[in-house]
């Protein structure tokens, strides 16, 4: 067996998807499948599957059932997924291969070009102007993938997002937010009828910036395995929450450009689609969890009672 450790739930896989020893030789196995040579393993930042360095290539390597999650609508949406953003010339990795390899587990993997770059934060270390620049490409980038119609073989793969009410992840939010947040999405959700196929995760880990060759940024998007079809709305809490960090300046400014291309013409509007986004996505509570250990000194999401006190947070 290539692959030597016992997978048995999710906490031992957390404990083995950034072990390169283990994972070598099924990396190995993988390059020499799809005749891409023998270049040197490295580690890379993991989300749910295994991800892994090898020269020119990344290799994402898929949880197995065994951990207890059933990752085959991840696998089969990211692939599609590139295709279709690719089409729309959106920029993303291109996929070299993709397949499957039994071995004491059943892994799927994706093998993708490794693109050169920064991760998304280092966008607050760039001129307003380069900022500015970045944010326009990433709301068009949006709309274009919003606008775009996915074909079968990609909807009958793209689901929707959990219901609010069913989402265990909200259990950690207050009472009364939570209350709140559920009566909005069943006063919305019809409003919403319109369901597009979103990323659905742009944070600073899934949007790369990288120079051309003119040393002008732009984005590339990654990692598309949380992509739906939603309301257009869920693409913001990801943008404002984790890639700008709710960070007043970096927030206004994607207002600015959002409202403009988009329609909205208040604050009051935009907050309203931001809420309902948080609302409706299958990781709002963590999004919200994240964003206030972070910016507010380690603040307990549950100490958050309502939706006055939510937006009366200082990222806008």
């Amino acid at each position: 067996m290539l692959f030597s450790k016992e997978i048995d739930g999710w906490d031992c896989w957390g404990k083995l998807f950034c072990d390169l020893e283990t994972f070598a030789p099924l990396c190995r196995e993988i390059l020499a499948k799809e005749n891409l040579g023998n270049p040197k393993l490295g580690r890379l930042t993991p989300g749910t599957n295994a991800v892994f360095s090898a020269g020119h290539y990344v290799l994402k390597i898929f949880a197995p059932k065994e951990t207890g999650l059933d990752t085959t609508i991840d696998f089969y949406v990211e692939q599609q997924m590139l295709s279709y953003a690719g089409k729309l010339h959106i920029h993303t990795p291109r996929l070299i291969a993709f397949g499957e390899l039994q071995d004491r587990y059943h892994f799927r993997y994706l093998v993708l070009e490794r693109v050169k770059g920064f991760p998304g934060d280092r966008l607050f270390t760039l001129e307003k102007s380069q900022q500015s620049r970045i944010l326009e490409a990433l709301v068009k980038d949006m709309l274009r993938l919003h606008a775009g119609v996915p074909e079968k073989p990609l909807r009958q793969w793209l689901t929707s997002p959990v219901p609010a009410q069913n989402n265990p992840r909200w259990e950690k939010i207050s009472p009364g937010l939570r209350k709140e947040l559920f009566s909005l999405t069943e006063e919305a959700i019809p409003m919403q009828a319109v369901l597009v196929p979103v990323h659905g995760d742009l944070t600073r880990d899934n949007l790369i910036l990288s120079l051309d060759e003119t040393q002008q940024a732009q984005l590339i998007w990654i990692d598309f395995a949380d992509s739906h079809l939603a309301p257009e709305c869920y693409e913001l809490p990801p943008v404002v929450f984790e890639l700008l960090m709710g960070d007043r300046k970096m927030v206004r400014l994607f207002y600015d450009i959002y409202c403009g291309y988009c329609g909205i013409r208040s604050r009051k509007s935009f907050l309203e689609q931001l809420v309902l986004g948080l609302a409706i996505h299958d990781f709002g509570a963590d999004i919200l969890k994240s964003y206030f250990s972070r910016c507010h000194k380690g603040q307990r999401v549950d100490s958050v009672k309502s939706l006055m006190d939510l937006l009366d947070g200082d990222f806008f």
